[in-house]
């Protein structure tokens, strides 16, 4: 699965998330997910502001020596 994340400036989700239960479940790497971030923030791409500023508060946080970042959310069902 190849996943986009547009609440993060467009980048690369991890590569083995779960569903299950209506929950979506991904761990990424502090690097990986850093490295992502600082592709965003250099590129010349146009964020809305609210999402350059997550992105921005994001990548200040992350350092070297955290621990693996889970993302955990309830998926919504668009489906009528």
């Amino acid at each position: 699965m190849n996943l986009k994340w547009n609440m993060l400036g467009n980048i690369d989700g991890p590569t083995n998330p779960s569903f299950n239960r209506g929950y979506f479940t991904a761990i990424m790497e502090p690097y990986a997910l850093k490295e992502q971030l600082e592709k965003v923030l250099t590129s010349t791409q146009k964020l809305f502001p609210e999402v350059l500023s997550k992105v921005k508060k994001l990548n200040n946080q992350i350092t070297d020596d955290d621990n693996c970042i889970v993302f955990y959310r309830e998926v919504e069902n668009k489906i009528k």
